[in-house]
């Protein structure tokens, strides 16, 4: 069972001056918000590729909706071998039309997730 400390909004989840250790969907959320949250190849360490591939797909010319929808389903889809993607949505926020929203479903162990990120 994944084990990670709740990120939210970039900063460590502390409640009652205690940080939080989140277990189970709840850990699995945040793994797939972490994920989306980093570009591929943003890191030097490690040899494995996790994020999304910005440059590659994201940040060109002309790109291609389709395309951008699978890579965000693959990094959402990598985040736990028990995790099954059921939608992924993408979104311009429309009032900052630099921001994508990306709302999406998955089951995890028979429970439904659904959560929405900005990236």
């Amino acid at each position: 069972m994944p084990t990670t400390t709740k990120m939210d909004g970039n900063d460590i989840d502390i409640t009652n001056c205690c940080s939080a250790l989140v277990e189970g969907a709840e850990a699995v959320v945040a793994i797939v918000e972490a994920r989306l949250q980093t570009a591929s190849e943003e890191w030097f360490l490690g040899i494995e590729s996790v994020g999304v591939p910005m440059w590659q797909t994201f940040l060109v010319n002309n790109p291609n909706p389709h395309l951008m929808q699978s890579q965000i389903r693959r990094v959402i889809d990598g985040a736990d071998p028990e995790l099954t993607v059921t939608r992924v949505d993408l979104n311009v926020d429309p009032e900052d039309p630099r921001t994508l929203q990306v709302e999406w479903e998955a089951v995890y162990r028979g429970e439904l997730l659904s959560e929405l990120t900005s990236l």
